[in-house]
């Protein structure tokens, strides 16, 4: 003999049930939490403009870097110099970061580079984004999320 089948069949539906309480409570619609939308601190729908300073380090050195926020330009350098450079800059902080679209070239022979951007707004921590190249041309956007 092999046992009942209405007691396998029992069994079957016993663990099908239990498995189907934790998915009907997972599953379930919940009211939504409201997205955040500014900074903490901030009023929620300020868009004011905070000031930062913006560094720039390279190497090697490129022929040309532009750095944009949403279309807007913030820097653009034809033949930068050597070493760090800083530039003052404003734009608003939303809750959830900045994009920045950064675009640099460098001579043709160029077969590795590296850009890194500090973004350090006024009562913010200092955030850094570095992006690589194996080429003479880097277009990348870098993230900045303060918390």
């Amino acid at each position: 003999m092999r046992g009942s089948p209405p007691f396998r069949i029992g069994v079957a539906l016993l663990g099908v049930g239990l498995a189907a309480i934790p998915l009907v409570h997972l599953t379930r619609a919940r009211e939504a939490l409201p997205p955040a939308t500014s900074l903490p601190g901030r009023p929620a729908g300020e868009a004011e403009e905070i000031p930062a300073l913006l560094r720039l380090r390279y190497s090697p050195q490129p022929l040309s870097v532009v750095v944009l926020i949403e279309g807007r330009e913030l820097i653009r350098l034809i033949e930068p110099a050597e070493g760090r450079q800083e530039f003052p800059a404003a734009f608003p902080i939303p809750a959830e970061g900045i994009e920045l679209a950064v675009e640099a070239h460098w001579p043709r022979d160029t077969h590795q580079a590296a850009l890194t951007l500090e973004v350090e707004p006024e009562s913010l921590e200092t955030l850094s984004r570095t992006g690589w190249t194996d080429g003479p041309e880097m277009k990348d956007y870098f993230l900045y999320q303060w918390k």
